[in-house]
């Protein structure tokens, strides 16, 4: 059986207590959101795009799985 990000060496957490923390399996990816709303004119969309200069990893919950996961190594 696959683990969850709780076992998984690549998962961050920031304070014990906490049950979210952060998939650090791939480089994070920089921070946007998308915006759309109807066109002032006649038909169509306009759509918004904002780039943030911060990079974020994907939130995930301790209970998560994935096909990545990978036992965190005991020396």
């Amino acid at each position: 059986m696959a683990g969850n990000c709780k076992t998984c060496k690549f998962w961050l957490i920031e304070r014990p207590e906490y049950t979210f923390g952060f998939c650090r399996r791939f480089p994070p990816h920089p921070e946007r959101y998308v915006s759309a709303k109807p066109s002032q004119w006649k038909e169509g969309i306009e759509v918004t795009i904002q780039d943030f200069s911060r990079p974020i990893w994907p939130q995930t919950n301790e209970m998560d799985w994935c096909g990545e996961h990978a036992k965190e190594v005991e020396f």
